[in-house]
């Protein structure tokens, strides 16, 4: 309620026009204190590799340098911090008109998003308790969404970084319509059209993407899956960092959570994504598996443990996260990188403000890395309103 009262005083604010509306402010801030310890190899790379950092400010840890260790101030390991505002009306009929609109909140500095205010939702549309959701403007993306509900215990720590490597980090689609299908006996559908805006080419930079999740008893099944076409793609680490082609991927994600015990949860799932010229000529063909745990060992602890691996590259993840409140937790996260020349993981939870080179586009050959472990240690508070 004071949520909603706090809502209506911003749209006075902004001089909106008052109306029947439920209108709601919303959001999810975390940040901590992560220690890292990187280990590059130095003759070939440079110190690209220890480079790909995630959550450190650029400069934080020089490059080239042949053990890198700091510990410094990160956010979002976990959740990312982010505000909105979403809101409905009651059209009558069952009908109603849905919005929302998010942007990221920058704990560390307090600026807005190099990529705009609202970069994470600017959408409104119409929903149907009997025939589901459609909705039109910037959403998230199907397949981003079911990556991170794959394992029991992840975060951006996990998913973010899972993402990134096997290289299908499109978290928002612009331009699109979405439609969410109501809860079918379990099954819970979501299909997304993004539009290229080139009225030349009805395929140039578009984005088709799908998912589906079903739930019966102890056990949920996902699975998601992503084709853009004409989408401009930027080395970001490696010997071809800067570099851009035009291409075409496909990606696709499928797992399953089994709930053993009220106490323990176990998961796995498959990530692959296929990278083409606009020839048709495969650039390149990634895979990476996990499996996961998650064990409540009280009312207000829960341990997790994930471990992905593709392309040769391997990624460990440990967490303990402690309940405070219903909207408060504190955790613990330890994450772990044993990297290939093939594919790159991150040892660092994902941060959106940060412009340190990153993995995401360092697939394949472009990575142009060295085998190297590197790990890194989080603590932090996550708390949502």
């Amino acid at each position: 309620m004071k949520k909603q009262l706090i809502a209506a005083a911003v749209a006075g604010a902004f001089v909106l026009p008052a109306m029947a509306q439920n209108v709601e402010i919303y959001g999810v801030l975390d940040a901590g204190i992560v220690s890292v310890d990187l280990p590059v190899d130095t003759a070939a790379n440079g110190g690209a590799k220890g480079n790909a950092l995630g959550t450190l400010p650029p400069g934080a840890i020089a490059a080239g340098t042949a053990n890198n260790k700091g510990t410094v101030f990160g956010h979002s390991a976990l959740n990312s911090s982010r505000w909105g505002i979403r809101g409905s009306e009651d059209l009558g009929g069952g009908l109603r008109t849905v919005f929302s609109f998010e942007g990221d909140v920058e704990l560390h500095h307090g600026t807005l998003h190099s990529s705009g205010i609202f970069r994470r939702a600017a959408w409104v549309g119409i929903a149907s308790g009997r025939l589901g959701e459609v909705s039109l403007g910037l959403r998230l993306n199907p397949l981003i969404a079911t990556n991170g509900a794959l394992m029991p215990v992840a975060g951006n720590i996990v998913s973010t970084l899972t993402g990134a490597a096997v290289g299908y980090n499109d978290f928002f689609t612009k331009n699109a319509i979405t439609y969410t299908s109501p809860n079918m006996g379990g099954l819970v559908v979501q299909l997304q059209q993004g539009f290229s805006q080139d009225t030349g080419s009805s395929s140039d930079g578009s984005m088709r993407a799908g998912s589906a999740a079903y739930s019966n008893g102890p056990l949920t099944v996902r699975a998601a899956m992503q084709q853009r076409e004409g989408t401009t793609s930027t080395t970001a680490a490696g010997a071809n960092a800067g570099t851009t082609a035009t291409v075409d991927s496909k990606a696709w994600i499928a797992g399953a959570q089994f709930k053993v015990t009220p106490q323990l949860t176990i998961g796995a799932a498959y990530h692959t994504n296929v990278i083409k010229t606009l020839a048709g000529a495969t650039l390149y063909d990634l895979g990476a598996t996990q499996i996961g745990v998650g064990y409540q060992l009280s009312p207000t602890m829960l341990l997790g443990a994930v471990r992905t691996t593709g392309e040769q590259s391997t990624m460990t993840n440990m967490q303990l996260r402690y309940t405070l409140s219903k909207r408060t937790f504190a955790y613990v996260t330890h994450n772990m990188v044993d990297n290939s020349s093939t594919m790159a993981f991150a040892p660092v939870g994902f941060s959106s403000s940060t412009t340190t080179a990153a993995v995401d586009g360092c697939q394949g050959g472009a990575c142009g890395i060295l085998s190297a472990k590197q790990s890194a240690t989080a603590i932090g508070l996550s708390h949502n309103f």
